[in-house]
């Protein structure tokens, strides 16, 4: 187990104590940092957690970055989905980027994500 991962542990721990509850996946991107970059990585995180108060935030702009498909990545984590944050690719508002939000409202809905 690496140092990145025992913090994962601890943050979850603190974040379960103060009732706070969601990893938001994007503790940064590659150009940030390694820690946590991709849907995938945060799941593996808070299942090696088992907290029932932890969960995961989506965010859509550091999805475009991590991410080939945004509804596969959804898909994966959807038990631990807590929140979606809203951004285009341009970190605007949605619609004044490329993010195609049709896709990604249909999967959320799929996935019974209370939009």
């Amino acid at each position: 187990m690496g140092l990145e991962f025992v913090l994962g542990l601890a943050l979850a721990v603190i974040l379960n104590q103060l009732k706070l509850g969601y990893f938001n996946h994007c503790t940064g991107n590659r150009f940030e940092t390694y820690l946590i970059n991709k849907l995938g990585d945060t799941k593996k995180l808070a299942e090696a957690v088992n907290l029932p108060s932890v969960n995961i935030m989506a965010d859509l702009f550091h999805m475009n970055i991590e991410e080939r498909d945004y509804s596969a990545a959804l898909r994966h984590i959807a038990p631990y989905l807590a929140h979606v944050q809203i951004a285009d690719n341009t970190r605007e508002a949605a619609r004044f980027g490329m993010t195609n939000f049709k896709e990604v409202v249909r999967k959320l809905i799929e996935l019974g994500y209370n939009i």
